[in-house]
């Protein structure tokens, strides 16, 4: 485990994922089994690029830039992922019980997870819109890079990019970092967003991509994944630090494949040893010895057969999930009594890519925080392959599973080799089953979306104190709230903020006299700040033997002259300790007669004790003086109007406002102004001040008593700040130096002196927040005339109210003012971290997402919208996208087809048009095909070739161009529902299939074209049958529909009589209706029909009428000119033979398969009679040799290496051959390499030498054809000859013997001719005799089949073709022999057709 201080946790998440905006939604969705893919409308075309259904968040338009302080021309070229991660980041944050503002300037780190931009390029594609804000709006670094910005984080910065694993990864590193001390807390973020069609185009070309658009883990039906976009943020932070703890980051690893056979996919090796590496000191734990190190502490000491579930990898891909599983199995289930819980989130929204590993973190918290694990989707049958799902040692997790364990791990693998696992801990905290709810709940909620504030603080208040405390920690949108909300447990509110005013004041007002009454706070006691302040008070009061608490808690409040003013002075300092507490600070404060002494707490002249001295003591002094009875009276007059008619024992004691004054004196006199002025309709109302009327002449006896007590305790002068706005000092005073002070003079002036409240009233500025502090808000109508009419103006008690709640509202308004402070503080503090299961706060932070900003639609990704013309590149090589084209040949060459125009054209126009070709009708008019272009010809290199086509939207004209020349044009359309009549002629073509005569099947079609010039490979033999006449016949579906269109243009050159080579030329009308049928796959009887009378030939799906097709001349392959002769060659033996040997040597000779070759001349005969050996002879011993020899040719000559340049010479005619040569001199093999000189003469180089031990003991039958001579002839050249010549193989042999018949006797002695050789051919020169022979073995011809042909009756051409299936599925030697005795019969011309035909050389 973790050494103590240094464990890491998760304390903050939030997400936006498919079909879930927040946490919340999430969770929902996993616990009912919602499969997350929404197959509806989706932000990519998928039927535009034929791609299946893909996971996308809701909305990626929305996002709050004002917030977030950003501009209007930078927000529209941000990448959409980077706009909601700072929202995301927020709401993670806040989750964890920090305002996120608070981490301003701390060394918090940002790790993200991301692949390229697809938002970056799309952006700067048009180079004349480009701003310069597309780089720091969308360049890959931002996304960590602008988070540090805006929150003013100070710590590392980073993306990491190891394709599906980034977000594991990023983890990982912030995780190290975190236990390093680079950083105290660190935001990990995992960034997936799809634009790019192109990306799941390469991805679905790879075969990774489920065409259902789902992820299968661990089913028989897997059949790959299913992209989805996800963002997800988390805040990790030291253990010590945190408010909430969701689960413990135990330990996480990362490694990589090496070197792997398939990047694709992890290999099971590799996982294993890093699990080990993981799990390494606990695997068989029960014998480990080993001891911790210094090493180990960065690596887990968890047994990994307590793991309880896997979060797993498992994309749905089958290889994948096999190599997964044996790791998983061999790591955690050797030990395990039962099996190991998996599944994979991937099932239920997709496969997240870049942010899949906290995606699947996410799922592990919501199992976590529910104790529900997560049942997977789309599992009925466990894959077979997976046998440790089949045996038990895994179990998916196929239903909600209560989650019972400590630990759970997630895999995340990239398809680069990167692979990254995390083990969590749970982090279980209990909810105090003592925890009462407390009456003074007061919830305070913050937005920037007005619409649905009231729905969500109705839901949030129904949540415990500890989402409340999270929640006021938070301090969401502090200072750019749109709407702020508050609850209590009596009411709820809310108010949009229209015009907030960031710098607004706010003022205290300190109530004097008369704001008592019974009963004043009791019930504030409940509010645990109010009773702390209050039993403070009352242990400063015990002196005077006042018991505060029990007159508060009795709500027996006496009229006593001491108590009253004592105790509205410790409330007023009670409800300024609560306000000080939570972070409401004055801007200014002012007193109304005894309320300057809490003026003097609030300004920090006074302590507590000491202003509650003083209000004793001011009360005690005008208890023990012999005063007359007084009363004080409020009357609705002016200053001045109140002056002129007061009578000289009444002075007015307090300036209230401009028409408001109080009057004080004795009772009679009172008593009789309040009479006249109400007869006068005057308002005149008694001040309730037990008898004592402050402020007059009377109370001038009191002032040196109280100076002298208020001197025991203020003993020199105290400075009084400037915000406290005097009611003593006339305003012409103020600059004074005596008027900086509080002296014992000036608190008891406050007893005796006018109170100039209206005058310091005048201080306070518009827009001011204004609080009247006092256990009756008795100012309230005062202020209310006195104050500008923007000034917010709210008491915190209020007479015959339960003032608990009237206080809780209060604040509530004060917050829905715009004024911030942390509500926290009024109740008892509850510890960190909160209990587990308390509900998430990222769903409830709201945006304001009234404005969206650009999407880069897929079409504008990838430069569609912009274009007019359209590129295609040809590539017919090897793997090529087009590979297929190279079965497309005519007369030797490979040509681009007509119908390739044809689809080409439809795909852009469907492009165009934002939708996909294969669910698009298309309709083609007055189609000219221009020149044909040759891909490739011969065995040259491939060509590499360029289309451009063009569209004109306005007239639907095309062109094809290559090279800036036209290829093809015409016109392109949507058809009209109507034009479907074009398919009227094959409508019944089913129904008559069956009277239909197709003598023609696929073959027979094919060898007809093939006749005519048209070498289709088989890609392009789409025609299944057709009648003789070439207008009824049927085609098949091969996947592509410029084949099928091919097929639809070959088949009209069947009904032409005259065999030639055409090429389509024009093209009236052409229509296509693609979605008339919805499988097309395996089809193989489409009926087809050829119109003459229209030149129309159309199926089911598309019709083409007004073919022109141009006849186009052979183009033979050029080839060095041969000279060639046709003979019979007659053998007639010596005399030295007798007939029946002669007679044999023939036979065998007539029936082995030798010259190809048609017999035109008879009876010439070629024996003797020259003078030296003619380039002619050997040419003809050389051309027998090639005809019955493979292409590769490896020739031998014995200690004769100087004829080797002339027979190269005679083979050099025929290039398609392999040839090498060797020759054998005193037991060596060389190897020479034949040189064309400049003077087109071959000469040898020499290229190696090998012994005969190491050639011929390796193998036999090396060489086909021997040169050798009698000149050092020995028996060891016989062996060599017999072993190492092939079967079949040719010995040229040269005497000395002038004589023939010596020569040949010679020559029969040494090869046993009639054993293992026959002779072929001889020739006699002046000098020498040559002899041709062949390494053979006795032919008795029993097993040949011989079959009559006959110009009459072609019955024999089914035999023939069942004589030839036969003996190809047989693997048979049989030599089928044709007979003719018919002149003209054509037969040698069809038997060499036939063997030119793959494994037709049987065949005489």
């Amino acid at each position: 485990m973790t050494s103590p201080g240094r464990e890491v946790v998760i304390s903050g998440i939030s997400c936006r994922l498919p079909m879930c905006d927040n946490m919340d939604e999430l969770k929902e969705n996993l616990l009912n089994g919602v499969d997350m893919i929404n197959h509806g409308k989706q932000r990519i075309n998928t039927d535009m690029f034929a791609l299946p259904p893909y996971g996308q968040i809701k909305d990626l338009s929305r996002f709050d830039a004002s917030f977030f302080g950003i501009s209007a021309a930078q927000a529209n070229k941000m990448d959409p992922s980077l706009r909601i991660l700072m929202e995301v980041t927020y709401e993670a944050i806040a989750d964890a019980g920090i305002d996120p503002l608070a981490l301003r300037k701390s060394d918090t780190g940002v790790y993200v997870g991301t692949g390229p931009s697809q938002f970056h390029f799309a952006m700067s594609d048009d180079i004349d819109k480009i701003s310069g804000y597309e780089m720091t709006g969308s360049e890959q670094c931002m996304l960590a890079n602008r988070l540090s910005n805006w929150f003013d984080f100070r710590g590392p910065s980073l993306v990491m990019n190891t394709a599906c694993s980034s977000s594991l990864v990023a983890l990982d590193k912030a995780v190290k970092d975190v236990r390093q001390g680079v950083c105290s807390s660190a935001i990990v973020a995992g960034v997936n967003i799809l634009c790019h069609p192109g990306i799941s185009k390469q991805l679905q070309k790879l075969g990774m991509l489920s065409p259902n658009g789902r992820c299968a883990s661990f089913d028989e039906e897997a059949d790959g994944y299913c992209r989805s976009e996800g963002i997800v943020a988390i805040i990790i932070q030291r253990k010590e630090m945190t408010r909430r703890i969701y689960c413990e980051i135990v330990h996480s690893k990362v490694n990589n494949n090496g070197s792997s056979s398939n990047e694709r996919h992890t290999s099971n090796c590799n996982q294993g040893e890093y699990y080990k590496n993981c799990y390494r000191h606990n695997i068989n734990i029960e014998r480990s010895t080993v001891q911790t190190s210094s090493r180990a502490l960065l690596r887990s000491r968890v047994n990994p057969n307590d793991m309880y579930y896997i979060e797993a990898h498992a994309t749905g891909t089958q290889s994948g999930e096999k190599f997964e599983a044996e790791s998983i199995a061999e790591i955690f289930c050797t030990q395990k009594s039962g099996p190991l819980k998996i599944g994979s989130v991937k099932s239920n929204l997709g496969h997240t890519e870049n942010a899949s590993g906290l995606v699947s973190l996410a799922k592990v918290i919501v199992a976590m925080e529910t104790k529900i694990i997560p049942k997977i989707l789309h599992f009925s049958v466990p894959n077979s392959s997976l046998s440790e799902l089949c045996n038990g040692q895994l179990e998916a997790v196929q239903e909600n599973l209560h989650f019972k364990g400590d630990y759970i791990g997630i895999n995340n693998f990239g398809f680069g080799g990167t692979n990254a696992h995390v083990l969590l801990k749970t982090h279980c905290i209990a909810t105090p089953c003592t925890l009462e709810i407390s009456r003074a709940k007061l919830v305070l909620y913050s937005s920037r979306e007005p619409s649905s504030v009231e729905e969500t603080i109705e839901k949030i208040a129904k949540y415990d104190q500890y989402f409340h405390l999270l929640l006021r920690n938070a301090n969401l949108m502090t200072g750019m709230a749109k709407v702020k909300a508050y609850s209590t447990a009596d009411e709820t509110s809310w108010k949009t903020m229209d015009n907030h005013n960031s710098e607004q004041q706010v003022w205290y007002v300190f109530s004097g006299m008369g704001a008592q009454w019974h009963g004043m706070g009791k019930t504030m006691m409940e509010v645990v700040a109010f009773r702390k302040s209050i039993l403070k008070s009352n242990m400063a009061l015990q002196e005077f033997d006042i018991d505060l608490e029990e007159i508060i808690e009795m709500g027996t409040c006496t009229d006593y002259i001491v108590d009253i003013p004592v105790m509205i002075t410790a409330i007023q300092i009670a409800l300024y300790d609560i306000l000080w507490d939570i972070g409401i600070k004055p801007d200014g404060i002012i007193g109304h007669s005894v309320g300057e002494l809490a003026c003097a707490y609030a300004d920090g002249c006074l302590t507590r004790e000491e202003t509650l001295y003083i209000a004793y003591k001011r009360a005690f002094c005008i208890q023990n003086a012999d005063l007359p009875h007084g009363a004080m009276a409020a009357i609705g007059l002016s200053l001045e109007q109140a002056e002129s008619v007061m009578p000289k024992e009444v002075t007015v004691a307090c300036h209230n406002a401009q028409d408001s004054v109080t009057i004080s004196g004795r009772t009679c006199a009172i008593d009789q102004i309040i009479k006249d002025l109400n007869a006068k309709g005057v308002f005149a109302k008694h001040v309730n001040t037990n008898g004592i009327a402050f402020h007059s002449n009377d109370l001038h006896v009191v002032e040196e008593p109280f100076r002298v007590a208020i001197k025991q305790v203020l003993k020199s002068p105290r400075i009084r700040s400037k915000k406290w706005i005097s009611t003593v000092i006339p305003n012409c005073m103020t600059e004074c130096e005596v008027s900086r002070y509080l002296t014992a003079d000036y608190l008891t002036k406050t007893l005796t002196s006018p109170v100039l409240f209206y005058e310091a009233t005048r201080q306070i500025p518009n827009g001011a927040i204004v609080i009247e502090i006092a256990p009756h808000c008795l100012l309230q109508p005062l202020l209310r005339r006195s104050l500008p009419t923007d000034c917010y103006i709210s008491g915190l008690m209020k007479r015959d109210h339960e003032n608990m709640s009237y206080f809780m509202s209060s604040l509530g308004k004060l917050f829905e003012r715009g004024l911030c402070f942390d509500s926290s503080r009024i109740e008892d503090q509850i510890s960190f971290p909160v209990p587990t299961g308390t509900p998430m706060l990222s769903p409830v932070v709201k945006w304001d997402h009234t404005q969206t900003w650009d999407i880069p639609s897929s079409d504008v990704c990838i430069g569609i919208k912009s274009k007019r013309c359209f590129t295609y590149t040809i590539d017919i090589s090897e793997g090529g996208e087009y590979s297929h084209l190279r079965d497309h040949t005519i007369n030797g060459r490979v040509l681009f087809p007509a119908s390739g125009y044809i689809y080409l054209t439809w795909k852009t126009f469907a492009t165009l048009l934002g939708k996909s070709y294969e669910s698009q009708a298309i309709k083609f008019m007055d189609v000219e095909f221009h020149q044909a272009i040759i891909l490739r010809e011969g065995d040259n290199d491939i060509r590499d070739t360029s289309l451009e086509i063009d569209i004109l939207k306005s007239s639907g004209r095309f062109e094809v161009s290559e090279g800036g020349s036209l290829v093809a044009s015409g016109y392109v359309s949507q058809p009209e529902t109507h034009e479907s009549s074009l398919f009227g002629s094959t409508k019944d073509l089913d129904s008559e299939k069956e009277c239909i005569n197709l003598e023609l099947e696929k073959e027979d079609v094919y060898k007809e074209l093939c006749v005519r010039g048209y070498e289709y490979g088989k890609s392009f033999q789409c025609i299944e049958s057709s009648d003789l006449n070439g207008h009824n016949g049927t085609l098949r579906w091969s996947d592509r529909w410029e084949i099928f269109l091919d097929a639809m243009l070959q088949y009209p050159i069947l009904s032409k009589l005259k065999r030639g080579l055409y090429l389509p030329w024009k093209l009236g009308e052409c229509l296509i209706l693609p979605n008339m049928t919805n499988v097309k796959a395996n089809c193989t009887d489409i009926p087809v029909q050829f119109i003459p009378s229209t030149d129309t030939c159309e199926c089911q799906w598309a019709a083409m009428r007004g073919l022109n097709y141009l006849p186009v001349t052979y183009q033979n392959e050029v080839l060095p000119p041969l000279l060639e002769s046709y003979k019979f060659i007659r053998y007639t033996f010596n005399s030295y033979f007798n007939e029946e040997e002669s007679i044999q040597g023939n036979q065998r000779k007539m029936f082995e398969p030798s010259m190809n070759r048609a017999v035109e001349n008879e009876g010439i005969e070629m024996r003797g009679g020259m003078t030296d050996m003619k380039e002619d002879d050997l040419k003809f011993c050389s051309e027998i040799v090639l005809e019955n020899s493979p292409k590769a040719l490896n020739i031998l000559a014995i200690d004769n290496k100087d004829k080797i340049p002339s027979v190269h010479t005679c083979l050099s005619r025929y290039p398609d051959y392999m040839v090498k040569y060797y020759n054998l001199k005193d037991n060596l093999l060389q190897k020479y390499n034949i040189v064309h000189d400049e003077n087109n003469k071959y000469s040898l180089t020499f290229e190696d030498s090998f012994t005969y031990s190491e050639i011929f003991n390796e193998s036999n039958n090396s060489f086909q054809f021997v040169l050798c001579q009698d000149v050092g002839y020995s028996e060891q050249t016989r062996t060599y000859i017999h072993k190492h010549l092939s079967e079949g193989g040719f010995v040229l042999f040269e005497s000395v013997e002038p004589d023939v018949k010596e020569a040949l006797r010679k020559f029969e002695k040494v090869f046993k001719v009639g054993d293992s050789f026959i002779i072929i051919y001889d020739f006699k020169t002046a000098s020498k005799t040559t002899v041709l022979c062949r390494k053979t073995h006795l032919y008795d011809g029993s097993e040949d089949k011989i079959i009559q042909t006959s110009l009459c009756n072609f019955n024999w051409v089914s035999e023939v073709k069942k004589s030839i299936v036969g003996s190809q599925q047989n693997a048979s030697d049989q030599t089928l022999w044709l007979v003719s005795d018919e002149k003209n019969s054509g037969l040698v011309g069809f038997v060499k057709c036939l063997k030119s035909e793959n494994g037709q050389h049987k065949i005489r």
